[in-house]
């Protein structure tokens, strides 16, 4: 049908303008195409569709319509693991965070893709958030894993095994003060 193949098209003009930086092109057609993703019959074409608008109107600090739109990505494709990498990854950043509710997001996008980096790379962020740093180094070290040279991942290892060092360092001097 044409309608279809005209929102698909826009759609995928979008991701493009988006790859290439192109911002402002590239949410215009991610618009036109979330307008139009009713004539897609295809759930997770219409998710992948949601997804990407969401993803650019982050990009352009409209967190809060970017929150509306992952979670309405999930309910056409309950398993998209990219709305709900993005979803945690917004609850992680508030001021303040929420550790649960993106540990809820990312475990269930676990079970989606246990060799994803994101969801390893957000797992660790999540676990070390809740204090749970060897379940953090765990999930750290799997990200690596998938991704050997990805440097966010390296940082996020280095920062739980300082916090590791200090505290520990902490409860040894406490124990033998001079």
């Amino acid at each position: 049908n044409k309608s279809e193949e005209r929102t698909l098209t826009e759609y995928n003009l979008s991701r493009v303008l988006y790859d290439k930086e192109i911002l402002e092109e590239a949410r215009k057609y991610a618009w036109l195409a979330y307008d139009e993703r009713d004539f897609v019959l295809n759930d997770i074409q219409q998710a992948n569709i949601i997804y990407n608008y969401a993803l650019i109107q982050e990009d352009f600090g409209k967190t809060d319509e970017a929150v509306r739109l992952y979670n309405e990505a999930l309910v056409h494709n309950p398993n998209h693991v990219k709305s709900k990498v993005n979803l945690s990854a917004i609850y992680m950043a508030q001021e303040e965070p929420d550790a649960d509710k993106a540990l809820e997001l990312l475990l269930e996008a676990y079970k989606t893709d246990k060799n994803d980096f994101s969801v390893n790379n957000n797992l660790g962020t999540a676990y070390f958030l809740k204090n749970d740093n060897q379940k953090a180094v765990d999930f750290y070290k799997r990200a690596l894993s998938i991704e050997p040279l990805d440097t966010s991942a390296m940082l996020n290892l280095a920062n739980v095994y300082t916090k590791d060092s200090i505290v520990e360092s902490l409860e040894v001097s406490s124990k033998y003060p001079n």
